[in-house]
């Protein structure tokens, strides 16, 4: 008889329902843009709710489903009975993300009890939709110019002042970066594209160029644009410097020789219109070749690679 009282009591525990959810997710909704990735939730607690715990994972892959980078975290709710409780999450971008790149975020709730817990799950996906225009998707009026059209047609001109690397260049100034040669100073190079892509920039409002543009501005910031690198700076050798400067040269030269349909944008983008482009010379410089009249030691890229090594 004994027997049988027990099992009874084991079959009636087995069939009982467990603790009942005391939080649960009412929305998720979440967001991507260029600079990060923002999130919303709706969570509802019952009564009786006393202890739970949001944790998440939210990962940015690329194109190819690599991860980029990874958000993780986990924290104590504080339990409101009543209406659902807003709560918003979100992380910033190390860079901006490219064109296919997508965020994946999982949160789960757990609501802690004495013998172990319940758990909800509920996430999001998003696309940051930051990829670079492509060039039909400028705007059709699209006319740009190059640093010597800029020199040789002051009175274009849409504003007498730029800010350039933080600092505000009168029309003196402007026109001096614009006429001299670079004698040898690729940061002069960088200014004086810079000086031609916001020209054009404000001529051809929404062109796209907004990162192009800031990321030369932000080096200059750094690097003044009147002094060589002499090793007081973060850049350790004269080619790192020399490299990070064609990067940052190359979208700005290719967007002031687009030119215009109905107005010629001049034959050429130096001081001098020599007709070798200004990303040229910075190849040139890359190579050990002179330019602006510098002479240098005639060696191979791979020499002075292996000169700063």
């Amino acid at each position: 008889m004994r027997t049988i009282i027990l099992c009874t009591a084991l079959t009636t525990l087995l069939i009982l329902p467990g603790p009942a959810l005391g939080v649960e997710f009412v929305s998720v909704a979440g967001s991507a843009d260029c600079n990060g990735w923002t999130s919303d939730l709706e969570i509802w607690f019952r009564e009786g709710a006393r202890s739970v715990e949001l944790s998440y994972v939210v990962v940015l892959t690329d194109a190819a489903g690599a991860e980029l980078q990874r958000y993780e975290a986990s924290e104590a709710l504080p339990v409101t009975e009543g209406p659902p409780v807003r709560f918003t999450y979100g992380g910033a971008f190390a860079a901006a993300p490219g064109e296919g790149c997508m965020v994946t975020a999982e949160f789960r709730l757990f609501d802690w009890f004495t013998d172990g817990h319940n758990e909800a799950v509920a996430g999001f996906t998003a696309d940051p939709a930051c990829a670079p225009p492509a060039d039909d998707e400028r705007p059709a009026a699209l006319c740009t110019h190059t640093a010597g059209w800029w020199r040789r047609h002051q009175e274009q001109w849409p504003v007498d002042e730029l800010t350039i690397g933080g600092d505000t260049w009168d029309a003196r100034t402007l026109r001096h970066v614009l006429s001299r040669p670079a004698w040898g100073n690729l940061r002069l190079l960088l200014a004086r594209q810079l000086i031609a892509a916001k020209f054009n920039a404000l001529i051809n409002p929404g062109a796209g160029m907004d990162a192009a543009i800031a990321a030369a501005d932000g080096f200059l910031a750094e690097n003044d644009p009147f002094t060589r690198n002499r090793g007081r700076n973060r850049w350790r050798t004269w080619l790192e410097e020399a490299m990070a400067i064609r990067e940052l040269i190359a979208p700005l030269v290719e967007f002031n020789a687009l030119g215009c349909s109905k107005q010629p944008s001049g034959p050429a983008d130096t001081a001098d219109d020599s007709g070798v482009t200004d990303l040229q010379l910075v190849d040139k410089a890359l190579a050990g070749e002179p330019i602006d009249g510098i002479v240098e030691e005639d060696v191979s890229l791979g020499a002075l690679k292996a000169r700063f090594r």
